[in-house]
């Protein structure tokens, strides 16, 4: 659990967003529109539940050996 935590910080600004995509996609009225089918306890639910999945497919890049795409896409600005 503790790698897995250190891959999401690793590669936090890919799971910043992520995670901003998928509230926005669940939970804006004209798109998934949960918000208004769900309580408290069921949207802390479903944060919990997008948080582990950034958390584990972190996890995933980091056996792969790959960087995030927005810290890799963030290194390839600085660069040019």
């Amino acid at each position: 659990m503790t790698t897995a935590l250190a891959a999401c910080g690793r590669r936090s600004m890919t799971c910043y967003l992520a995670q901003s995509v998928a509230w926005f996609a669940l939970f804006e009225p004209y798109l998934a529109g949960l918000a208004g089918a769900m309580g408290v306890a069921a949207a802390a639910a479903v944060g919990l539940g997008v948080w582990l999945v950034t958390v584990v497919v972190a996890d995933l890049m980091d056996r792969a050996g790959r960087p995030g795409p927005a810290e890799a896409l963030l290194r390839t600005l600085v660069r040019a």
